[in-house]
């Protein structure tokens, strides 16, 4: 029993290192909070510690499951939502420099970057920029094998000396020609009230932060890169 308990808290552990805290009531009354929490396919189960220990239950013998902070600096999605930002640090670059890249690098990872903007805000202690998106392939439901289908997304970025705040403002599915998946507004259409993703929509979990972390993770890729370029064309 014991090397039971000490291999659960080894797995617990090891798959929580986002910071998102999770409150949790069973169907016994049992209520409480814990950020380290794993669901178990086989069998359907939730492994989580809290104040009074390490607890396995039944997916069935769990009332309600949702997030109530998420982690700071990764995407998680749930019933709760999506995480509403992350922040990409650097170091020594000034705000106009950095919202000279951000621009730089819309116009390098879009076709038409022009019409990808949508808003621009500018004033003394934060630069703002507002862009639409779309990935034809980047989520899918799970039914009799995979359907992937498309989706518009907008997101805001915000520029400070140093640092961007990456926000998603909305994600839209257009499956089978319908723009009608609102992932963002309405999370919880997507889960049952225990947490688990309802049939057909295993995968949201996975993809959707997929979709936004490859994007941040561009961006700050792009910028580590071009951060000493002193000029905007390339020497010959």
């Amino acid at each position: 029993m014991k090397k039971l308990l000490i291999s659960l808290f080894v797995l617990i552990i090891s798959l929580n290192g986002n910071s998102q805290t999770f409150q949790i009531k069973l169907k016994n009354g049992y209520n409480t909070k814990t950020n380290k929490l794993k669901y178990l396919k086989k069998p359907k189960m939730y492994v989580f510690e809290d104040v009074n220990g390490i607890h396995k239950v039944k997916v069935n013998d769990v009332e309600e499951l949702k997030v109530i902070e998420f982690p700071k600096n990764k995407f998680f999605y749930s019933r709760s939502g999506l995480t509403p930002y992350i922040v990409l640090n650097f170091d020594n670059i000034h705000k106009d420099k950095l919202y000279k890249l951000v621009k730089d690098w819309i116009k390098e990872s879009y076709k038409n970057p022009d019409k990808v903007i949508k808003a621009e805000i500018n004033n003394e202690k934060v630069k703002k920029i507002r862009i639409e998106g779309y990935d034809p392939s980047a989520l899918s439901t799970h039914g009799l094998g995979n359907n992937y289908f498309g989706a518009d997304y907008t997101i805001e970025i915000a520029v400070k000396d140093n640092k961007i705040r990456f926000k998603p403002i909305s994600l839209i599915g257009n499956h089978l020609g319908v723009k009608d998946l609102d992932f963002l507004s309405y999370p919880e259409y997507y889960f049952k009230k225990n947490g688990i993703p309802k049939w057909g929509w295993e995968n949201m979990p996975e993809q959707i932060p997929q979709l936004f972390e490859k994007l941040a993770n561009s961006l700050k890729n792009y910028i580590l890169k071009n951060k000493n370029n002193n000029s905007e064309e390339d020497d010959w």
